[in-house]
């Protein structure tokens, strides 16, 4: 399974030792590295694909413990989208399109139509997704695909931030959508609450960087990378029944932190009348919170709850800085 390099979004980095920094767009975060798991083989699930986005939407709100119908195809699409932008992700995004050579002008535009027929395909599974956060996740990538393909023949930096939000929430649906045996197994502890989102598949953005939220979004991801720099540059492939005292230490100081950032995101989510951002906010808040259940025994596939919360942090950052 494969996707596209994550774009900037201010989100906490990947705890790793590969040594490999993503591309993130052309931005390589500090202490920002590859995090290797184990994905899980699932037999397909069918659905039916004509089932109206309303038709038996489950609106809980926190870990997703079901496989959604909508996951196969969805997995299927985000790995030809991230086939078909390899070349695309090597470009140096700092670049404006005024300054992009014929070649890399051609890239992009392949790019481009790759990005276009994604969101047509996504938008054509969406009726398919159950659970309300899957299909408010997959309704934003779609449209901030849409709208970074709108900026790209007057491209500049900025836009990758637009990038950045439709990126990164869809490696998020991608590992809900992946982790949930590993959700079912660990049996965490929830509070999980009830979407009050009256149109979570509107294909319109659920936020702009003006939002009231967006100051405390970026000061809790800003404060999450800072402290939890020398925690991230940890090996994901130990478990911890190998860990030496020093990276044990450094795990259990990690969980205090952990859980105060997921006590502020549900407070940030309860503060906020925009609906579709407190259920991400209470889902990052909930992955958040079974990361540091599974810390003191944790094994490496453990690492997918890590990566759900990594990316919705980042698909929120780059919101509250997309400048749409």
């Amino acid at each position: 399974m494969s996707m596209p390099p994550m774009p900037p979004g201010g989100g906490p980095g990947l705890p790793g030792s590969g040594r490999r920094p993503w591309m993130l767009i052309g931005v390589v975060f500090a202490a920002v590295v590859v995090l290797v798991v184990g994905l899980l083989v699932w037999q397909a699930r069918s659905g039916d694909a004509s089932e109206s986005a309303d038709a038996g939407l489950d609106r809980t709100v926190g870990l997703l413990t079901e496989k959604d119908p909508v996951c196969d195809d969805w997995i299927r699409y985000a790995d030809e989208l991230a086939e078909e932008t390899q070349e695309w992700s090597a470009i140096d995004k700092t670049i404006s399109a005024g300054r992009w050579t014929p070649e890399q002008r051609a890239v992009v535009e392949r790019a481009s139509e790759a990005m276009t027929s994604a969101a047509d395909r996504f938008e054509s599974i969406l009726p398919k997704a159950e659970n309300v956060v899957l299909q408010e996740l997959i309704t934003q990538s779609i449209v901030f695909w849409r709208k970074y393909v709108e900026r790209l023949p007057t491209y500049v930096y900025t836009d990758s931030m637009i990038a950045g939000v439709a990126g990164n929430f869809g490696s998020a649906t991608t590992f809900m959508c992946t982790a949930v045996p590993i959700v079912v197994a660990g049996n965490y502890t929830a509070n999980p609450v009830t979407s009050s989102a009256e149109d979570p598949d509107e294909l319109t953005p659920f936020i702009f960087a003006s939002d009231d939220s967006c100051e405390g979004i970026i000061s809790l991801l800003d404060r999450q990378n800072r402290v939890l720099r020398g925690w991230a540059s940890g090996d994901p492939s130990v478990p911890a029944a190998e860990w030496t005292a020093n990276e044990r230490k450094l795990n259990e100081a990690a969980i205090p932190v952990l859980e105060a950032d997921a006590w502020q995101a549900q407070k940030l989510a309860e503060a906020t009348s925009n609906s579709i951002l407190s259920d991400i906010l209470t889902t990052y808040g909930s992955y958040l919170r079974a990361y540091t259940q599974a810390l003191p025994d944790y094994e490496p596939d453990d690492g997918q709850l890590w990566k759900i919360a990594t990316f919705l942090g980042g698909g929120l950052g780059a919101a509250c800085k997309a400048p749409l």
